[in-house]
Formats: C-alpha cells, structure tokens, sequence
C-alpha cells in the first residue's frame, strides 16, 4: 500500500473546493493506490492522485506535466477515453504530497472507448501496437 500519510485530507477538501468551485461531498481511498474518488455537490465525480515516490527533485514536475500531455494527446489525437486534467501541484507543501486534480471516467466508458478504437485500427496500426 502506498504511504499517504503525509497527505493533510482537510486540506485536500478545501483545495478541491476551491479549484472545482462545489463542495466535497465524500472523499474515499481507492483501494492500495495514492488515488482517492472525490464526490462533489451535484453528483461531479473526480480523482486526487498523489505521487507517493518523491524525490524531490527537478524531475518530479516535469514527470508530473509529462503524464498529463500524454493523456492530453491520448484522448485528443487518438480518441482513448482518458481523464482530463483539472489541476497539477507537483509542491509536497500544498496538501502534504504532490498530487493532480482529474476527471472521473467510469470503467465502462473507458472499456468502450478502448474496444471502439481497437475495431477502427488497421491491421497494420494493430500489429504496432
């Protein structure tokens, strides 16, 4: 299980609040990931990950804003159903972790998108893959 100890929960609430402009309704650990499911008023699902392996190096930010752009290209180029990124915060001090703010998509969105792109690939796109 990955040590999120250092995570000040309260604060998480209050920034998540803040950055979505709608009250935390419920926050719930995903299971033994740095993952937490974020419930806001009116039913807005989101997802706070935190990045558990910090060295707080020069790298960490970088990595940070490096995942978001592939998501971003996975999801605008290729049409994978990927979160979108509402925030980034690659300072431990914010909430007591690095951590990013992004959009809940439910498994069977994601299964659908995946399966729908699969079907369109040609048999050489496939063979690559």
């Amino acid at each position: 299980m990955a040590d999120i100890s250092a995570v000040r929960l309260d604060s998480v609430r209050l920034e998540i609040a803040r950055l979505r402009g709608k009250e935390v309704v419920e926050l719930k650990r995903v299971s033994l990931y740095p993952v937490f499911d974020v419930l806001l008023e009116g039913n807005e699902c989101v997802i706070a990950r935190f990045e558990c392996d910090v060295t707080l190096d020069e790298h960490l930010t970088r990595r940070m804003f490096e995942r978001a752009t592939v998501y971003e290209t996975l999801r605008d180029v290729y049409g994978v159903a990927v979160p979108q990124i509402y925030h980034i915060q690659p300072d431990p001090n914010a909430v007591g972790l690095p951590w990013m703010l992004m959009e809940r998509i439910p498994a069977r969105d994601r299964v659908k998108s995946a399966a729908s792109r699969w079907k369109k690939l040609g048999a050489r796109e496939k063979f690559t893959l």
